[in-house]
């Protein structure tokens, strides 16, 4: 696969490899014998462009375990990124072959938004049935998903998304529409167990419990009072040695 503007010896190799392709047909059979004899000659160099390419794609699914590759991928130099989202584009006009060969690839979609909500259910799922919660930071990338990022999307839209949608979300276990709320359970749960340990709820305020910073929740409940809810202030209010600032 000699470049067009390649000089081999002062001889202009790429153009003269170019015209011997294009006049196949006038060629002897000694002439494309000779040619074919060749290691690594091909007649169509964008097929073979085009399963080179494939290879890096199936190698990537293999490593990450799906086909949703970043648009600005690169991968050893090749811009892999751009070329998947070149496939999808084309593929009214592509071979069966090659159809075939990249829906054999695991996750492949031809409509990535068509397929996004899908995607990021699937991986909602993996994600609480590995931590058993639905508190996802925004950043949160699962498998290559923005997953933080659409579950946000989801609680926001909860008004808009269709009953289907939103009875499936309910379904899994450890899915909350509040996270602020549920993460306030969370932290008060590690607070009833300080009280059932030590008797008391002056938190030190640099104290951690199972993981939570629970000095510093404890205090900013306590002077930032007015964000909480009545329910909340109660619960807080009737345990042994809660204060509230005078």
């Amino acid at each position: 696969r000699v470049p067009q503007s390649h000089q081999e010896d002062d001889f202009a190799l790429g153009v003269w490899v170019g015209t011997q392709r294009q006049r196949r047909e006038r060629l002897s059979p000694k002439q494309i014998s000779r040619l074919e004899r060749l290691q690594g000659w091909v007649w169509n160099t964008l097929d073979i462009n085009w399963e080179e390419r494939f290879a890096v794609l199936k190698r990537y699914v293999e490593r990450e375990g799906h086909a949703r590759v970043p648009d600005r991928l690169i991968v050893d130099g090749f811009n892999l990124g751009s070329w998947v989202s070149t496939q999808r584009t084309r593929r009214q006009s592509m071979s069966n072959e090659r159809i075939s060969l990249l829906e054999s690839l695991l996750g492949w979609v031809w409509n990535t938004r068509r397929n996004a909500w899908e995607e990021g259910f699937s991986a909602l799922r993996k994600y609480i049935a590995r931590e058993g919660h639905s508190r996802i930071s925004q950043s949160h990338i699962e498998d290559g998903f923005s997953l933080g990022s659409w579950v946000n999307r989801q609680r926001s839209r909860k008004e808009s998304l269709p009953p289907e949608r939103i009875s499936r979300l309910e379904s899994l276990a450890g899915w909350v529409w509040d996270a602020l709320a549920d993460a306030w359970e969370v932290r008060f749960a590690a607070l009833l167990r300080y009280v059932e340990r030590e008797g008391h709820a002056a938190v030190p305020l640099l104290h951690i419990e199972d993981g939570h910073k629970l000095g510093h929740w404890a205090s900013n409940c306590r002077f930032r009072a007015e964000r909480l809810t009545a329910d909340q202030k109660s619960r807080l209010g009737s345990l042994p040695g809660w204060e509230w600032p005078s």
